[in-house]
């Protein structure tokens, strides 16, 4: 705990020395501005949370497309290809975002903190489009891309480039507390672009390049509107007035894009010494996330590509729920450090992370047990071979946000250095695994495909995840015995259940099988499907009210829900919210 207290960036992030002032070099407050005040935690979530149910079936609608309308062969091509430069952007990012999210969340006035990231992602942008211009060079290409059209990488580049940009100014509207206006707009273009892509499938145009265009359409429209909502709505300096200023809706006078010499220094050294311990961290968990997918593509091609392209998608698509959650709870989590109070970083930790991890193991549970009805609603037949890839990687969600939220106690410490080390571990394990289970057997290994990089990849998570949760508990207090004891009991349920739900399917074909009410083919499976999940939902319900720590809570706080709810149906919703 005092190697935390002692560390000299910590205390700068505090605002107690110009280290981290950069607007003001000589010392002292930035701005006189005050930051706006926050919507509510529990606001900003049910706002997160109502975004990402309102998103699950048109996420689902539009997995369920690509799949079918590209085929495995374009749609292991297309998910390749993005991909890797998706990856290349998180390489290049370097960590500068993450480092930007955490200062905001402390200072969140600070525009020129904006400003000179701003530089950061003009660097990053160029350097991702030179290298999807190396890509299309032929030798290059036929080594770094095997498989995939020399078209197609500068339109991957910028579809990661895109990507890369909603996910910044997304995180910078959570850290301003904008959560609310950006999760409506979210919600907003979400719906405009799955009815567009219907329309592009139903009218038998859906190919890549109509792809490309409906994706960075969607993405490019993204990046402007949540830009709009950051300038309406930052604090802005108060009381200052620039050459190039404009004003905001308030009437405040934001300054220009413009930065000193000394600033550039101030916050080059500031992102430097936050994302410099993360160097060879980030070249190696590229390398390995890279090399996992090169390895694939060269042994297996884009058909085994797009089997675990698939597998991915649906546990993405059980993650949704948790995903609303960890952003708020990162800048909690830095909010409370920034006061140098460890017991509320501990609290919120063993509070929020059961709850977060159960409702992933619900959902992960449910698809697991219905892998093949899942593989048929996304994929259709020719992904049949792709079940049990799928049935393993529905698993890799329940861990992913104890890694998120672990992960973001290490950035809200400044503590990059001891994260560095054990990611760069977990990777050299998983790069020998990844060779292992994918190099053919001519050469020792076990030529599993894509359900061998499955294996690989969830095993990796359960383990690093685990362990990243042992050393938390050298930052802040933690239960360290009631989460792992939770983990396993929780998941051992909810697996019970989704297992005893199958049977009473096999039993009751007619009602609950893939022949439900008479139904036959896909429109059975989907029946069957959503009446064994609302059964499985309702025995997870009625054994979570009985044993209410199995979702980390309590018959106490099941009360205090129940009288909440009772408000809102009075009709005084703000106490609810």
């Amino acid at each position: 705990m005092s190697e935390i207290q002692d560390n000299k960036f910590t205390a700068g992030l505090k605002g107690k020395d110009s280290f981290n002032n950069p607007e003001n070099p000589e010392g002292g407050q930035a701005s006189t501005a005050f930051p706006p005040v926050s919507p509510s935690l529990a606001r900003r979530y049910s706002f997160k949370l109502i975004a990402n149910i309102a998103g699950i079936p048109l996420y689902l609608l539009m997995e369920a497309i690509l799949p079918r309308a590209l085929g495995p062969v374009a749609y292991g091509a297309f998910s390749y290809a993005t991909g890797m430069f998706q990856y290349l952007t998180n390489f290049l990012d370097f960590g500068a975002s993450t480092c930007l999210f955490t200062a905001l969340s402390k200072r969140q006035s600070e525009w020129s903190l904006l400003a000179f990231f701003l530089r950061i992602s003009g660097l990053i942008f160029i350097l991702c489009l030179l290298m999807s211009g190396l890509c299309m060079v032929p030798q290059i290409g036929a080594r770094l891309m095997p498989g995939v059209p020399a078209w197609i990488m500068p339109w991957a580049a910028l579809w990661a480039l895109a990507t890369w940009g909603v996910r910044v100014l997304r995180g910078v509207n959570d850290a301003l507390g904008q959560t609310v206006k950006s999760e409506k707009l979210r919600t907003i273009a979400g719906v405009l672009a799955c009815v567009a892509l219907v329309v592009l499938h139903l009218a038998g145009v859906l190919n890549l390049p109509v792809l490309f265009a409906h994706q960075l359409a969607y993405l490019f429209g993204m990046i402007i509107a949540f830009k709009i909502i950051i300038l309406e709505g930052f604090p802005g300096p108060q009381g200052k007035s620039t050459e190039s200023g404009r004003e905001n809706s308030t009437g405040q006078r934001l300054p220009s894009l413009a930065l000193s010499k000394e600033q550039k220094r101030a916050y080059a050294r500031e992102f430097a010494a936050y994302s410099l311990p993360l160097f060879f961290q980030l070249v190696v968990t590229s390398l390995a996330l890279m090399g996992d997918r090169w390895l694939l593509q060269m042994f297996d091609g884009n058909i085994e590509q797009g089997y675990f392209s698939i597998s991915q998608k649906v546990g993405m698509a059980c993650f949704l729920f948790v995903s609303a959650m960890t952003p708020l709870l990162t800048r909690e989590l830095a909010v409370a450090h920034a006061k140098s109070d460890f017991i509320q970083m501990g609290r919120l930790f063993a509070r929020f992370a059961p709850m977060l991890y159960a409702v992933a193991a619900y959902f992960s549970a449910y698809a697991c047990l219905e892998a093949d009805t899942v593989v048929a609603v996304f994929g259709g037949s020719q992904y049949a071979a792709a079940v049990f890839t799928v049935q393993i990687m529905t698993l890799y969600p329940i861990h992913q946000g104890y890694g998120q939220l672990t992960q973001a106690v290490y950035y809200a410490a400044a503590e990059t250095k001891a994260l560095s080390k054990i990611t760069v571990v977990g990777c050299g394990v998983g790069v020998l695994a990844s060779i292992f289970l994918l190099m053919p057997e001519q050469y020792g290994g076990l030529a599993l495909g894509a359900s061998g990089l499955a294996v690989k990849t969830v095993g990796l998570q359960f383990l690093v995840a685990n362990f990243m949760l042992l050393m938390c508990s050298r930052l802040i207090p933690l239960p360290l015995g009631r989460l792992f004891a939770h983990q396993f009991i929780s998941l051992g349920v909810f697996m019970l259940l989704a297992w005893l739900v199958g049977q009473a399917g096999n039993s009751f074909p007619g009602v609950l099988g893939n022949t439900s009410f008479g139904l036959n083919g896909l429109p059975g499976q989907i029946a069957g499907f959503c009446l064994r999940g609302i059964v499985y939902s309702l025995g997870v319900g009625i054994v979570c009210f009985i044993f209410p720590w199995l979702i980390g809570t309590s018959h106490t706080e099941l009360k205090g829900v129940r009288k909440r709810i009772g408000l809102w149906r009075s009709g005084n919703r703000n106490t609810l919210l």
